[in-house]
């Protein structure tokens, strides 16, 4: 799901950071912590996933032969309640019948 480090200096260890800080790189004055809300726990999960935006038309930048376009997940649930943190990621070709996402970045909207 990581682009080699080369790419991106965000690996899954500064990811679980920057999510329990709330989509920043410093914790919360009063401390608190936050933890992604696994999104089929929640009674609206239909809802949160249909919000999820998939866009296979616009490549960005992005090399069309390596990707098959862009996920963006808006609201990502965090201690059990939406948020207005947005998780981005590239949908990235493995294979002629493989895809995987890579994860862009994580931020508040």
């Amino acid at each position: 799901m990581f682009p080699p480090e080369s790419m991106d200096a965000m690996g899954v260890d500064r990811l679980e950071e920057w999510i329990s800080n709330y989509g920043s790189d410093v914790p919360d004055d009063d401390g608190t912590k936050y933890e992604i809300t696994p999104v089929l726990t929640r009674p609206d999960a239909e809802e949160v996933i249909r919000k999820i935006s998939v866009d296979r038309d616009n490549f960005y930048g992005l090399n069309a032969a390596g990707y098959a376009g862009m996920v963006h997940y808006d609201d990502v649930p965090l201690n059990g309640e939406r948020s207005d943190l947005t998780a981005r990621f590239n949908i990235k070709r493995i294979s002629s019948e493989e895809l995987t996402l890579e994860f862009v970045d994580i931020h508040v909207m």
